[in-house]
């Protein structure tokens, strides 16, 4: 059941990552029309896509973390923050996207708010799961 949980949290995880990276307004994904409709709307998207993907990537790789400078910080952190940096940075270049710090701001509140669910979560099932593996 636990590997389960980890390949259905990966494939997920790439489809956050491509709508958040790759899909455009221009190909008719309902999401956008609704996410348009609301004030901020783009901005809340980007906040729960991206906490979104911590969690799935959390289950991944079960909360592992690394320390810097004696603070643990969470692979899928890591991990999420670098790819959706970059991939805001390259919407810098190109022309069917746009570059937003607003953006970087919602995709940083969003890791943070996942990193703050995988770890509420982490401590309640974690010790159930040891059984399992």
């Amino acid at each position: 059941m636990i590997k389960f949980i980890q390949i259905a949290s990966a494939l997920f995880s790439l489809v956050i990552l491509y709508l958040i990276l790759f899909a455009t307004k221009q190909q008719g994904i309902p999401l956008f029309y609704w996410a348009e409709s609301i004030p901020y709307g783009d901005k809340l998207g980007h906040v729960g896509l991206s906490a979104m993907l911590v969690l799935f990537l959390s289950a991944v790789t079960r909360c592992k973390s690394f320390k810097i400078a004696g603070i643990p910080v969470y692979w899928s952190f890591a991990a999420a923050l670098a790819l959706l940096t970059f991939g805001e940075i390259t919407h810098h270049f190109n022309a069917a996207r746009s570059f937003e710090w607003g953006d970087l701001l919602a995709n940083l509140t969003g890791t943070l708010f996942g990193v703050a669910i995988s770890a509420l979560v982490y401590d309640r099932v974690h010790p159930f799961t040891k059984r399992y593996r």
